[in-house]
């Protein structure tokens, strides 16, 4: 967008900078709280799903306990909660790198500089096989779930709809009460862009990790995803058109 001519983003250059400035800090931060927070939320439901069924299978089937052979360690795995992403952990050390201008030149700029190229490279290929996996992921989707299209379509209202005329109010809010400069119009851009995204692919993830609710969590994501470049389309216009 920045590239276009006549962007109300004012010099592609400039405009280029800060966006993927504003970008990378919007995606740290999403990235920390999403393992601090949603990885939580699944593993604690993924305990009370798994700890509800067993109660129920208990009561429903009387047969006489019998010798299991014992567990080798890969079924011990299954037993405990998977290990936290190190994904937080790394986003924390280059969101500390990036904003600490010595740091950032020692690996950009100076002699250090082939660990930031590096860096660069994986990140790359990280992109391809993350959409390799949510691929995977929506085509899980396809094959159904059980999940009724009433579900479906209240969570395509809330995420495309609800949310982000939510996303209005609290820019705006924000610009009102100081906390963001009323003539940076891209910043606020950014901000608005954030309510209009599909969920995290990394939501499958972390479902792929407990083993719980994986078809649902497909199901969803295709359709997020389906719907995605038309709900896009529209907010990004009608963001623009507040915005100017």
């Amino acid at each position: 967008m920045c590239k276009e001519k006549g962007s109300p983003f004012g010099a592609p250059d400039v405009c280029e900078r800060y966006g993927l400035a504003y970008a990378s800090l919007s995606m740290a931060i999403g990235t920390v709280y999403f393992w601090l927070y949603t990885y939580n939320i699944v593993r604690i439901s993924s305990k009370e799903e798994t700890s509800s069924t067993g109660v129920i299978d208990e009561t429903l089937v009387n047969v006489q306990p019998q010798e299991e052979p014992p567990l080798h360690s890969s079924d011990n795995y299954a037993l405990e909660d998977p290990p936290l992403s190190n994904s937080s952990i790394t986003m924390m050390v280059g969101f500390f790198i990036g904003t600490i201008s010595p740091l950032r030149k020692l690996l950009m700029d100076n002699t250090l500089h082939a660990i930031g190229d590096t860096s660069f490279m994986i990140g790359d290929a990280a992109i391809p096989c993350k959409t390799l996996i949510l691929g995977a992921n929506l085509l899980r989707g396809l094959r159904g779930s059980g999940i009724q299209l009433t579900t479906i379509m209240g969570i395509v209202a809330v995420r495309y709809l609800f949310l982000p005329l939510l996303g209005v109010l609290i820019v705006k809010g924000a610009v009102l009460a100081g906390f963001v400069q009323s003539h940076d119009i891209f910043f606020q851009f950014v901000l608005l862009l954030q309510y209009t995204m599909p969920p995290a692919a990394s939501i499958s993830t972390v479902t792929e990790l407990f083993k719980a609710g994986q078809n649902e969590c497909s199901v969803i994501m295709l359709w997020t995803n389906v719907l995605a470049p038309i709900t896009l389309t529209l907010l990004c216009t009608f963001f623009l058109w507040l915005l100017a």
